[in-house]
């Protein structure tokens, strides 16, 4: 496991690549026959995300490249654009699941990996956001990967 204090500072950020919807998360009978008979899957994470109900502070994100191994829930204190680098968000947000390859909730942000997230902000989802681009989008290839990013603003020493 890579853990987040030995990378490197500027490379302390996830990725934010596209938004999504329920659509792309797995359903529950997905999740269950890929685990069927597997006794070394976590069932907590699991039984977490099947009793899941969506918020209106909460977005589905397809994110890029885990710069390390994190445990979920996951916290961030600011968002960034690289529109406009000297102006972070001072944000709170809150990975609170993780879905692998697009199959299976899992307890970490794994380091190398893609994922969809879903993503808690308090006090409402960050305006800025709103020009993610869409699942579909994405799959187009009508993206900016490293358009915007959620990291720890003492992590990267910036000012949100």
């Amino acid at each position: 496991m890579l853990d987040e204090n030995n990378c490197l500072r500027e490379e302390r950020v996830l990725p934010i690549i596209a938004e999504g919807s329920e659509d792309i998360l797995p359903s529950k009978k997905s999740i269950l026959k890929f685990i069927e008979g597997n006794d070394k899957i976590d069932r907590n994470i699991i039984d977490a995300f099947f009793k899941r109900t969506k918020s209106k502070n909460e977005i589905i994100t397809y994110c890029g490249y885990g710069y390390c191994d994190a445990t979920i829930p996951k916290k961030y204190n600011c968002l960034i654009n690289s529109d406009n680098l000297d102006q972070p968000i001072n944000i709170k947000a809150t990975i609170k699941f993780v879905i692998w390859n697009g199959i299976l909730p899992i307890g970490t942000i794994d380091h190398g990996h893609r994922t969809i997230c879903i993503i808690s902000f308090d006090g409402g989802i960050p305006k800025e956001l709103n020009k993610l681009p869409n699942w579909n989008d994405l799959r187009k290839g009508n993206y900016e990967y490293n358009k915007f990013g959620l990291c720890d603003k003492k992590g990267l020493e910036i000012n949100c």
